[in-house]
């Protein structure tokens, strides 16, 4: 095998990235892509190496830029640099490109794709859905599968976040969580482990209802004035509702002073009105303090999703607008991920995979 990063492979072996190695084979065998000037939009750390690299071997014309709204590791730009691969890190574009392979909706707001594009998160898509687009959106977080890096893998990298950051016992402490959708559920069932005392506050009463019966309290969060009293003796406070800068808009700011506030949503939950020193990690996703803020396991089937579903897009038949991944292709990736990792779906997934069409 010929890599453009094997550090970054012999970092992420097969036992850890099966959907990384098996993609790499097949691409590098068929090259699928070649000729189709792609732009890729990640932030980019060790482990996104393995996603580029895959990219590049399917004959496509690639570029790698990356997003604003985390920091990317600097071993792993360098080794960008350092490579022949085409690297535009300002989103200052001058072509224009095939496909667009985007995190958050970014590259929607400065370029215009030929054929279409996958977007990997649910602000993206919901960026995407606020746009009058003429081309197709694959959405990687319509699926089951990414419940695997949303409700756990961003749980997993917030709980090791939280113990770097916070040098204070986290036992028996209260949290509240803002956001009762896949990254907050995750959440919610890690902190559970340490504590009884979580408070789940989001605008829906139904999803409202799903957290009661998983044990947690709940609030709605139109109800102000019950939510600023909670928040009063609360010991940390988590924004995951990827509603941008909602609690300075809507909340009596002094309420949440004196407390440790996390937003681990992709862009600034907290808002203007709240100073980089007053959220940790700098307001920025709190996982994004780690050197792998998601273990590689839970985002490789979604780093595989990403790319191959830019087969979904060459389909000459598919609509305009933001398409749900299809369910046989999220269902065959979730199967094999599972038999992969000898994995139960219904033990891995208990306490949430039943309220999927609630939460998604």
């Amino acid at each position: 095998m010929t890599y453009f990063f094997p550090f970054a492979w012999d970092m992420y072996p097969r036992h850890r990235t099966p959907f990384m190695h098996e993609l790499y084979e097949d691409m590098k065998r068929r090259k699928p892509y070649t000729g189709l000037k792609i732009l890729h939009n990640m932030p980019i750390m060790i482990s996104d190496l393995l996603k580029i690299d895959c990219l590049v071997m399917s004959g496509a014309d690639a570029t790698i830029t990356m997003p604003k709204f985390a920091r990317s590791d600097s071993e792993a730009v360098d080794l960008i640099k350092k490579s022949s691969i085409k690297f535009i890190p300002d989103h200052n574009f001058s072509e224009r490109y095939d496909i667009l392979l985007d995190c958050c909706g970014e590259l929607a707001e400065v370029t215009h794709p030929l054929i279409g594009a996958v977007e990997i998160t649910q602000t993206g898509a919901n960026k995407y859905r606020r746009m009058q687009i003429d081309y197709p959106v694959i959405s990687i977080d319509d699926s089951q599968l990414k419940y695997l890096e949303d409700s756990i893998g961003s749980a997993d990298g917030f709980m090791r976040a939280i113990k770097k950051l916070i040098k204070e016992d986290l036992n028996n402490q209260k949290y509240i969580i803002f956001g009762f959708g896949k990254v907050g559920v995750g959440i919610a069932r890690e902190l559970k482990k340490i504590t009884n005392n979580v408070v789940v506050i989001d605008k829906l009463p139904y999803v409202l209802k799903n957290a009661k019966k998983l044990g947690y309290q709940t609030i709605l969060s139109s109800q102000k004035e019950i939510v600023e009293h909670c928040t009063q003796d609360a010991f940390c406070i988590v924004t995951a509702t990827g509603n941008k800068g909602f609690v300075s808009r809507e909340f009596d700011l002094s309420q949440f002073k004196n407390k440790y506030l996390v937003n681990i949503g992709a862009e600034d939950e907290f808002g203007d009105k709240f100073g980089v020193d007053e959220v940790l990690n700098e307001k920025m996703p709190v996982n994004f303090v780690l050197k792998e803020p998601t273990k590689i396991e839970y985002l490789d089937p979604a780093y595989y999703a990403h790319n191959t579903c830019i087969d979904l897009v060459l389909n000459k038949n598919r609509s305009s607008g933001v398409l749900p991944l299809p369910k046989e292709v999220d269902n065959n990736i979730l199967n094999k991920w599972f038999d992969f990792h000898n994995e139960n779906q219904e033990d891995f997934f208990f306490g949430f995979k039943q309220h999927y069409d609630h939460i998604t």
